[in-house]
């Protein structure tokens, strides 16, 4: 996520996310979804074919 303002990192508060914006939210909420990959993803993640629909997932929200 190189999209400048939406940097919401994980150890932000909700009210400065909230300050931020609904961008900034939905930005965490990807962040957040994407915890149990060990943190924040790496583009390498797409090239490690998973089976079914996770891995679509997680490509489809890496490039958002």
């Amino acid at each position: 996520m190189k999209a400048p303002g939406l940097q919401a990192r994980l150890s932000d508060t909700n009210h400065e996310i909230e300050r931020r914006g609904s961008g900034a939210k939905a930005a965490l909420e990807c962040l957040r979804e994407a915890q149990p990959i060990g943190g924040f993803k790496q583009v390498a993640v797409d090239s490690v074919p998973t089976r079914g629909s996770a891995s679509r997932r997680r490509s489809r929200v890496g490039r958002r």
